[in-house]
């Protein structure tokens, strides 16, 4: 055995599975070796456990436990356990910041293709069915897509992110570089990426997405504003209308809020890792942090013949 210690070990021991009787080790020629007897064909089969207890000079000791096999036999891992030790980090961060790529962009562009057919007269507006949030989903959804102002500045975005730079600063001290989804750009040479892409997938995740939700939601507050899915015009009708309306843009106002501060926290990381000058001409966090909030205004304040 080779035990390594910053103390002189002065005491060495050892036992293997449920044995009463532990064995003293002998250390060779004062090295980090250790060694006792033991037999070998006592334990052929299987997985077996060695204890080993150590006591250095100062005073401490330690207990330590290695399971061991002379058959082959491995030990079983948790399925949580073999998923970490056997996937590629690097693939499995790309297909999360897919993932979240597609469900950020593909269903806006559907609905605005359904958008277009429906307005060209080569397919009837589809009748949803299902539940009540189901349909409103759908609802704010499709309006947004419908919303030029809104919804183009969000995909726009989302391209740029998988293929624009996202900052330009000090990678490594003294040299400078473009940063890209995909690697680092540094003097002449190309690094691949790889937090980058987890970057990219936090951003996508605890920013991009919910914060097409707020505008969403902003947008159907709007078209309940005016009476668009309440075709009543008594006083009564309005002014159920209105109060919920109100309670419904605090509530946005609130989610948009606590999203800003979480995009400019990851902004925050970003300037830490890359530098002033990434965090200043940064496209990909401190730019999307404007851009938002100018988003937020136009859904707040966008006039309703804006809004086909």
């Amino acid at each position: 055995m080779l035990i390594f210690s910053p103390s002189p070990i002065t005491y060495c021991k050892f036992r293997i599975d449920d044995e009463e009787n532990w064995t003293t080790c002998e250390q060779h020629k004062k090295s980090k070796f250790f060694r006792g007897p033991w037999n070998p064909s006592s334990y052929k089969a299987g997985l077996h456990e060695l204890k080993v207890f150590v006591q250095t000079e100062d005073g401490s000791s330690k207990l330590h436990i290695h399971n061991f096999a002379l058959d082959g036999t491995t030990e079983s891992f948790a399925l949580i356990a073999r998923f970490v030790l056997m996937i590629n980090g690097l693939e499995f961060i790309q297909a999360l910041f897919g993932a979240a790529m597609i469900i950020a962009v593909v269903p806006l562009c559907v609905f605005r293709i359904l958008h277009e057919l429906v307005l060209a007269d080569k397919m009837k507006r589809p009748e949803l069915k299902g539940s009540r949030c189901f349909r409103g989903f759908i609802r704010r959804l499709w309006i947004l897509s419908a919303t030029n102002r809104i919804f183009i500045p969000l995909v726009v975005y989302c391209v740029y992110m998988a293929a624009g730079p996202w900052a330009f600063g000090e990678v490594i001290d003294g040299h400078w570089g473009v940063v890209f989804l995909w690697g680092i750009l540094i003097r002449g040479s190309f690094q691949p990426g790889t937090l980058t892409y987890m970057y990219g997938f936090f951003q996508l995740v605890f920013c991009q997405i919910p914060l097409t939700f707020v505008y969403a939601s902003l947008l159907d507050q709007k078209f309940r504003s005016i009476g668009a899915y309440y075709p009543s015009t008594t006083p009564i009708a309005n002014k159920k209308t209105f109060r919920s309306f109100l309670k419904k843009v605090n509530l946005s106002h609130l989610n948009f809020v606590m999203v800003i501060l979480m995009e400019l926290v990851l902004a925050g990381i970003f300037w830490w890792a890359y530098g002033t000058l990434a965090f200043v001409i940064g496209p990909l966090r401190t730019w999307s942090v404007v851009l938002h909030i100018i988003l937020f205004y136009l859904a707040v304040s966008l006039p309703i013949e804006k809004m086909r």
